[in-house]
Formats: structure tokens, sequence, C-alpha cells
């Protein structure tokens, strides 16, 4: 199986998630918009990252935790019901994706915060 395969599939996985859950999809989406449309429209110095990557980086990994132990509940399975390396590549993989949605959140508003609080001071 090449990786143009596997991309292939995840693509698919992706697809059915949609089709399965579309507010929730359009709720994901939003969820990435709303908070840079945001923090651009507030003309928030993104030059500025270095303040924020560590808070950001501990919510990331929290959130990574949180969703290794939750996301088997979310499909209705278990952690023993995992077996084969695919079911823990897949596992793995959606707490990576977690990781990376969180991570594409908090930056954004730990910015709009880290400016709001400059000025007041």
């Amino acid at each position: 199986m090449s990786l143009s395969d596997l991309f292939f599939m995840a693509l698919l996985m992706v697809y059915e998630l949609i089709l399965a859950y579309p507010h929730l999809s359009a709720a994901i989406v939003a969820g990435i918009i709303i908070p840079w449309a945001w923090a651009l429209a507030k003309r928030v110095a993104f030059k500025n990252w270095y303040r924020v990557w560590r808070p950001a980086l501990l919510f990331t990994l929290l959130s990574g935790v949180v969703a290794f132990f939750a996301l088997p509940v979310f499909f209705h399975s278990a952690h023993t019901h995992l077996n084969y390396y695919v079911d823990w590549l897949f596992h793995i993989a959606s707490t990576a994706s977690i990781m990376a949605y969180a991570w594409l959140v908090i930056v954004p508003l730990l910015l709009l915060w880290c400016s709001c609080s400059r000025k007041e001071a």
C-alpha cells in the first residue's frame, strides 16, 4: 500500500465523517475560521507568537491526552478493542489531528488575550 493510497483512505474517512455528522463538521470549520478572522479583524501582531507558544503547547498536549482517552467513547469502542496496528494508527492519527486543531484554535485566541492584557496595563 503506497502513501497516496493511505492519503486517499484518510480523505475518504473525512468525507464519511462529514456525511455522518454535517453539523459537527460545520462547527469544526467555524471553530477554526472564527478565531482567526477575529484576530485578523483586531489586527493582532502575529509576530508576538513567541509569547503564547508555551501556553498553546500546554493546551494542545492537554487536549491530546483528553482526546486519547475520549475518542474510543466517541466511536463507541474502548482501548481494549484496539487490537490491530491499523486501529492504533487510526487512533493516534485522530488524536494528532485533534491536537493540531487545538493548536490552530488556541493560538489566535491567546494572541488576542495577550494583546488585550498589554493594552490595559
